[in-house]
This record gives C-alpha cells, sequence and structure tokens, in this order.
C-alpha cells in the first residue's frame, strides 16, 4: 500500500532516478494511455472546500518535496490523491483539470460534481506534470481511478535487498552530486569543505553549505546559525533534521545521524584540505567560501574523471554537519582501509563503495581498486592517464546499479467496476549517459 507522504514515492518506486532512461517498448497488450510520471510532483495541496464541481486547494507541506518549476500554470495535471499523508487506504489517480491558481498557492481544480463528491476537505493531492504529453491526451484519461502496483512486470529489487540498498545509495550520491552543481551554478565556485571560524577551528561544512540545493534542505538551512559553529547550542538542534541524502540504506538505523558520504579532501583534490576562514559574521560565509572553492575550470582532468565524494562507514562517527571527511594523503591504503572509504555493499563475492564523481555520474567502486588507479581519479589537475581497461574493471562489479534508473509508468486499464491506474516500476539501465535534466514523459494515443 502505497502512501502520499515521504512515503508516496515507494508509490512511484525510487522515481528521482528516472532521469534520462529508455522507456520499455509497448506491446499489443497494453492499453493505448500510457504516461511516465516525472520524478517528484509539481505542486502538493490540501482540499480545502468543495461546491459542486469546483475544488478549492491550498498549497500544503505535509507529503513529498515539489520540484519548483516557477509558477504553477492552469490546465491538466495527474494526482495521486489520498485521504493523508499516511493513509493506508489505496490512493486514487486524479485526472485534475487546474482553472484557477492564486498568488498564495492556492488552487482551484474543475472536476466533474460526481467526482468531486469522492473527495472530502482536508484530502492531500499532489499534482504531477505530465512533460511530453498533450494537454489534449491528458484530458482523455479517465477522471477518477484506484492505483494498484504492478510488480509482476520489470519490478525492481526487494526493499531491503543488497540490489536496492545499492541502488538508494547511487540515488543519495546523485542528488549530492546535483546540489553541488547547482551550488555552482549559482555561486560559479564549489563549496569548501571547511569553513573555519574566528578561533580557527572547523565550524561549517560543505553539506551544511549546499542545504539550499537539496530537497527540503532549505527550511534547515533557514534555522542554521552561521555566526556560531556546528555544534553550537542552536545548531546541535538541527542534527535530527538530516537530510536523507547524506545517509546510505545498507546502514539501515541512523539514530546518530553520522554520514555516510564525504568529500575528498587534499592537495590537488575536489575539495582542498586547508577550506576557508571567516570572521564569525554571518554575513561574511559566503565571501569566504568562494576564496576557497574550486571553480570548474580547475577540473583539467575533466569532471568524468575526478571522484569527489565517496562512502564512509559509519564506524568514523561524522554527525552530519561536522566539517570532517576523508583525507587522501601519501598514507591512502585503498577503499575499505581504516580511515578512508568503504565498501559496504556486497556484489557477488566482492564489496563496493558508492562514489560520485564530478560531473554527476556515480559508481560502484571495488573495494580491489587499485590505489595507483584511485589516486588518479582523485586528482582534478594530474594529467595522469587512467587506463580505461583498468578503470571499467573494477566498476564494473556495480555500474548496473550506479547506472540504473526505475522508470514509473503509468497505464489505464478497464477493471471489473471501472478504470484502474495500473503503476508498473521499470528498472533498466541506461545504454549511455547524458548531463542530468528533467524526465520526458511520453503519452501513447
Amino acid at each position: 500500500m502505497c502512501r502520499l507522504g515521504a512515503a508516496m514515492l515507494v508509490c512511484v518506486g525510487l522515481a528521482f532516478l528516472a532521469v534520462n532512461a529508455r522507456s520499455e517498448e509497448p506491446d499489443e497488450r497494453r492499453p493505448a494511455i500510457r504516461f511516465r510520471l516525472p520524478e517528484l510532483p509539481r505542486y502538493v495541496g490540501q482540499v480545502v472546500s468543495i461546491e459542486g464541481g469546483k475544488v478549492q486547494v491550498a498549497a500544503s507541506e505535509e507529503g513529498p518535496p515539489v520540484r519548483d518549476q516557477g509558477e504553477l500554470a492552469e490546465g491538466y495535471y495527474l494526482a495521486i490523491v489520498a485521504k493523508s499523508a499516511n493513509s493506508q487506504e489505496v490512493p486514487r489517480m486524479l485526472r485534475a483539470h487546474v482553472v484557477e491558481v492564486a498568488a498564495d498557492g492556492a488552487v482551484v481544480l474543475d472536476q466533474t460534481p460526481v467526482v468531486a463528491k469522492q473527495l472530502s476537505e482536508g484530502y492531500l493531492l499532489a499534482l504531477f506534470a505530465i512533460r511530453g504529453a498533450t494537454q489534449e491526451a491528458l484530458a482523455g484519461v479517465p477522471e477518477f481511478a484506484p492505483v494498484q502496483v504492478d510488480r509482476s512486470r520489470g519490478s525492481p529489487p526487494a526493499a531491503d535487498s543488497p540490489e536496492m540498498h545499492r541502488l538508494e545509495a547511487s540515488g543519495h550520491a546523485r542528488e549530492i552530486g546535483f546540489a553541488l552543481l547547482e551550488y555552482e551554478q549559482a555561486r560559479k565556485r564549489l563549496p569548501p569543505a571547511i569553513i573555519h571560524g574566528p578561533d580557527g577551528q572547523p565550524w561549517h561544512s560543505w553539506r551544511v553549505l549546499i542545504l539550499p540545493f537539496v530537497e527540503g534542505g532549505e527550511a534547515i538551512y533557514a534555522q542554521y546559525r552561521l555566526d556560531e559553529p556546528w555544534d553550537g547550542p542552536n545548531n546541535s538542534k538541527l542534527l535530527d533534521q538530516m537530510p536523507a541524502i547524506f545517509g546510505d540504506p545498507v546502514h539501515l538505523a541512523n539514530d546518530d545521524y553520522y554520514t555516510h558520504f564525504a568529500a575528498v579532501t587534499g592537495d590537488g583534490m575536489a575539495f582542498a584540505l586547508e577550506g576557508a576562514q571567516f570572521d564569525g559574521e554571518a554575513a561574511n560565509v559566503e565571501k569566504a567560501a568562494r576564496t576557497a572553492g574550486r571553480r570548474l575550470s580547475e577540473f583539467t582532468d575533466g569532471l568524468a574523471n575526478v571522484i569527489v565524494v565517496g562512502s564512509v562507514p559509519p564506524e568514523r562517527k561524522i554527525p552530519w554537519m561536522k566539517p570532517e571527511d576523508v583525507v587522501v594523503g601519501e598514507d591512502f591504503t585503498g577503499i575499505g582501509t581504516e580511515g578512508g572509504f568503504a565498501a559496504p555493499h556486497a556484489s557477488g563475492t566482492d564489496r563496493v563503495g558508492t562514489f560520485l564523481l564530478g560531473d554527476s555520474m556515480v559508481y560502484g567502486i571495488s573495494k580491489a581498486a587499485d590505489v595507483d588507479l584511485l589516486r588518479k581519479l582523485f586528482t582534478i589537475a594530474g594529467g595522469e592517464m587512467v587506463d580505461e581497461v583498468e578503470w571499467q574493471a573494477v566498476r564494473s562489479t556495480a555500474s548496473e546499479f550506479a547506472r540504473s534508473r526505475l522508470v514509473p509508468m503509468l497505464e489505464y486499464v478497464e477493471g471489473d467496476d471501472g478504470p484502474v491506474a495500473v503503476m508498473t516500476m521499470v528498472h533498466e539501465v541506461a545504454e549511455e549517459e547524458a548531463a542530468p535534466q528533467e524526465e520526458a514523459p511520453e503519452a501513447d494515443e
């Protein structure tokens, strides 16, 4: 049973990975109308009143995070509807017709009175903008239908399986990569690993600096005080608000809110070891960050050839806000060794860690990877020649899941009591990787 809240994304699988994936070819048994759902809803709201077919909806912070794409436009959307974020009842799929958008985020839906009566005040709905589908196609789908999840075809790995843990970890690392690149686009530099306070001690981490570019992180950043250390009286209260992307589900419970991802720091690495220094004034943190963060132009080895973030074990005991990462120096001995990066995931008889490259690509890398090869991949401008055969060999055991996508497909079929919206998760491996972009759902008519 899927829910509309944070767990609603289970209903559409790990849809944040559904980027640039191939859709499977339709067969003759499939219904005429088929859509690929986007990774995140365009809008989440709560029904406040119903008059005839007019449904008044107010924006709500309850439920899954929303993809911000500017002002919501009038038109047809697909919406998942439930009584509440934690409702155990079967959710419904609504063909939502938005006819009015207010400045405060409230919207008005124009539905048939019969369907409007099946909603009630307090109901939550998540609107999905189906890119690639015409308004005519959306207008032609059933207005209201129960949702069924069909796991018989193209289903993802089991929830607690090693494969799913690796897939989720790859998704979290990829989201970190997106946030880093968005930070760079806004600030013209990547964040420094550490910002030291006026006392010379590490005060702020890159994980905190990228919060405004992390789903749900902006609200945490608004509460974080830059004029006190990460473990100060105010900031320490935010420890339990750790964004999920800094965790690896293979470690299960994370009651101490340790990060399972750390930056590669050191001379010539993506993150300089010395970091930045500021005078304690919150307004000067960004200025200090600009003096120490790397420019992408410094990555002369190519973003696709530089590892910037990797797995660390919970035994490192790094609270996610703490400015501490992995230092790659002369004593670096490889993956899965004490004090370095971890290989927490099983892959056959091998162990692999999750690693993010500068272009936001994610790979599982074997603990057997040669140290000299890793050093070449850690430096941003070393000019070393990386043996492609060797590089492919150490990542091959995990690359399938690092490059895989869960593509949520929605199909309307005729059930015993009317139309049914059948959701199918298609687990695929991309043939080629492309730059991150919004998924492009399709409609077959």
